[in-house]
């Protein structure tokens, strides 16, 4: 969290200092695509396979198996809502600093696939060594069944706000109307928010036993924990000029950070782990300059006398 807040202190104090040297100021609008992003990881556990020999001894058998872990992104929505201010450094070359807010939801899911296993050793040990895990129901009435809810959505769903401050440097095409830019962002997240839907057995104390019944509850988590505090990314666009002071943006960006520390909360994926999310994506963007116009006409070709 202090992080945060030094970041946000300094993105307002830069923006701030660059009003005063501003010379264009500008408000830009993006709506973004994000194909559906996949990551694929091996991992090796040992699992055991126990079978009765006598009344006394078991025979252990361990094997190594191999799994696939199969970590999965769908975006549904993303935007981006950013003020500027544009600077001429020199000929034609301007340099445009931002300070943007940036809403994406996303789900997550996990699948986990077998590969193959083998066996690595075997031993005879004596039952009273294994223990088995036994119980019975105690519930003697159900009042509904787990059927019931066929709609449950058990991956988690996620929610960020993000602060940004960016830096772009744009440069006329030799078409009229028609730049070219290359950019550069930091952002932090502000808002957080991971829910998830689970579906759990309520037993309530009866004559004889239990009546039961399943309940549907959502999961909800706010904390942040699992979220990198600071993300960079790199932008590249082409930008056109459709009127006086409207422009229109087709941009990609590439995220050159994770944007997980962590499995965002253990109590969503059963373990803690680093799931890697590097967001690919392409925008539309439209965007309107408050006090001046830009340059329509494309650059001069330069005359060279022999």
């Amino acid at each position: 969290m202090l992080r945060n807040r030094l970041f946000l202190s300094i993105s307002f104090s830069v923006f701030i200092f660059s009003i005063s040297l501003a010379q264009d100021y500008d408000i830009v609008f993006k709506g973004f695509y994000t194909p559906v992003e996949k990551t694929v990881d091996t991992r090796i556990i040992e699992t055991r396979f126990i079978e009765s020999l006598t009344d006394s001894t078991n025979l252990h058998t361990i094997f190594e198996t191999t799994l696939s872990d199969t970590f999965e992104v769908t975006t549904k929505y993303k935007a981006e809502l950013g003020v500027g201010q544009r600077f001429n450094l020199f000929n034609d070359l301007d340099i445009r600093g931002s300070l943007s807010l940036e809403y994406s939801a996303f789900e997550t899911s996990t699948r986990t696939d077998f590969l193959e296993s083998r066996e690595i050793s075997q031993e005879i040990l004596p039952a009273s060594d294994l223990e088995l895990e036994t119980g019975s129901s105690d519930c003697i009435v159900f009042l509904n069944s787990f059927s019931d809810f066929p709609d449950v959505n058990t991956s988690p769903e996620i929610e960020m706000l993000n602060l940004g401050l960016g830096v772009d440097f744009i440069h006329p095409l030799f078409i009229p109307r028609l730049n070219i830019g290359l950019g550069m962002k930091m952002a932090t997240p502000i808002y957080t928010r991971n829910s998830r839907d689970f579906v759990i057995l309520e037993r309530h104390p009866v004559e004889g036993g239990f009546e039961c019944e399943f309940v549907l509850n959502e999961l909800k988590d706010n904390s942040g924990d699992g979220f990198r505090n600071l993300k960079a990314e790199w932008t590249a666009f082409l930008e056109y000029q459709m009127f006086d002071k409207i422009i229109m943006q087709l941009g990609y960006s590439q995220s050159l950070s994770n944007v997980f520390t962590s499995a965002p909360n253990p109590f969503f994926t059963g373990e803690l782990r680093e799931d890697k999310y590097l967001p690919k994506q392409v925008y539309l963007g439209f965007g309107y300059f408050f006090n001046r116009k830009i340059n329509m006409d494309a650059p001069e070709p330069i005359e060279e006398e022999f």
